[in-house]
């Protein structure tokens, strides 16, 4: 059976947990929650001592690391195909992931650390613009709706958790609209996710 566990709040974990959803794998999630002692944490240190979040226990192997764990669910689970079917578009793909992870999420996970915050919204709300740009040309980051999307949908979801406005990218606003409706987008929110954003409205 496969288990997911996972940091309700994480946006590293959100990705898998709409991978699951977008497959509707039959996959256990446990929530863990690092720093609050629980019986859900000491299970996952007895699979996983390293303590890194999110996890996948699946044919008795424990995986780490989004993009591997994502790759590796849409190749056992192949149906429906979250990469391109081309190679030249699953590049594209694995470039935009790369991006996301190597230019977006340092600077997002930044913000909340930074003593200028308006200086770290501006950095992020500058790289939204250049996707906002692309995003004028395509409806999703590369071809279909793929890996590369999931991996950007947790952070737009945070963004205004984060204080980073976005008004005005009108591509990239009807971008999070379409990704926001899926229908695994709903179903992988946690109950601390849906707070997060309700606290603000």
């Amino acid at each position: 059976m496969l288990k997911l566990y996972s940091d309700p709040r994480c946006p590293h974990s959100h990705t898998l947990r709409l991978v699951i959803e977008e497959k509707e794998l039959p996959a256990t999630i446990v929530s863990v929650v690092m720093d609050e002692p629980s019986p859900a944490r000491d299970e996952f240190l007895r699979v996983n001592p390293t303590g890194e979040l999110p996890a996948v226990f699946d044919a008795d192997h424990v995986l780490v690391d989004p993009w591997i764990v994502a790759e590796y669910l849409d190749e056992r689970y192949p149906h429906p195909p979250l990469k391109p079917a081309s190679p030249v578009e699953r590049a594209l793909m694995r470039l935009a992931f790369r991006r996301i992870e190597q230019e977006v999420y340092p600077k997002f996970l930044r913000i909340p650390k930074a003593r200028r915050k308006g200086e770290a919204r501006e950095e992020m709300r500058t790289i939204l613009a250049a996707f906002d740009a692309l995003l004028a040309r395509t409806d999703w980051l590369v071809g279909e709706y793929s890996l590369a999307d999931i991996r950007f949908a947790p952070i737009l979801y945070r963004l205004p958790v984060y204080g980073v406005d976005i008004s005005g990218l009108r591509h990239l606003e009807a971008y999070c609209e379409r990704l926001f409706s899926r229908p695994a987008f709903e179903r992988s929110l946690t109950e601390a996710e849906r707070m997060m954003r309700e606290d603000l409205f």
